[in-house]
């Protein structure tokens, strides 16, 4: 789910804007190449094509520490972060408050896994000038997730968006490799 919504907001961005992601757990990932080098990256089609793919390379393992994360994206200095978790980790130390703060870095959280509050990503987002939401447990029907792969790709050409969307999001959840047709369709 996380991923699937990452890939949304990622597909959003024009052209002009930059971004940059990094998975965590108890250590940090970041997107391809980061390591060596890292940079926000523009939002062109191309590197939207390589994050999707990043993307579908993500495993869930291990705990949950954004503090690593965090503090290596203060460094990257971005307007904003978008802290996609299920809050199941200890508060934040001050020095990583401190650093966002004086990179004046805004980070909107995002809770996963409940259709509560998740009162360490409020207290995050208030701390750093940010917006919590909660994105809840996706409750809904399944839909294409579990379709023969066939059946996924023909739905990635119907005329219904929300039937493209829903295909978009079976594909990428799943790992299908459509990632050519995903890509061009995630702006629906």
């Amino acid at each position: 789910a996380v991923c699937t919504e990452l890939a949304k907001s990622i597909s959003n961005l024009a052209s002009d804007q930059l971004f940059y992601v990094v998975f965590f757990n108890e250590s940090f990932f970041p997107m391809s190449g980061g390591a060596k080098n890292p940079q926000l990256v523009p939002a062109s089609q191309q590197n939207k094509r390589e994050i999707l793919q990043f993307l579908q390379s993500a495993r869930a393992s291990g705990g949950t520490n954004p503090e690593p994360a965090l503090q290596f994206m203060a460094h990257l200095r971005p307007d904003v972060i978008y802290l996609l978790t299920d809050g199941a980790f200890s508060p934040l130390e001050p020095q990583t408050y401190k650093s966002l703060n004086r990179a004046t870095i805004k980070v909107n959280t995002i809770g996963f896994e409940s259709g509560l509050p998740i009162p360490i990503l409020q207290d995050i987002a208030r701390q750093t000038g940010g917006v919590y939401r909660n994105a809840g447990v996706n409750g809904s029907s399944p839909g294409l997730v579990f379709a023969d792969p066939a059946i996924v790709k023909q739905s990635l050409r119907s005329p219904d968006a929300a039937v493209r969307r829903d295909a978009v999001s079976a594909a990428f959840i799943r790992q299908l490799p459509f990632v050519t047709e995903v890509i061009g369709l995630l702006n629906d």
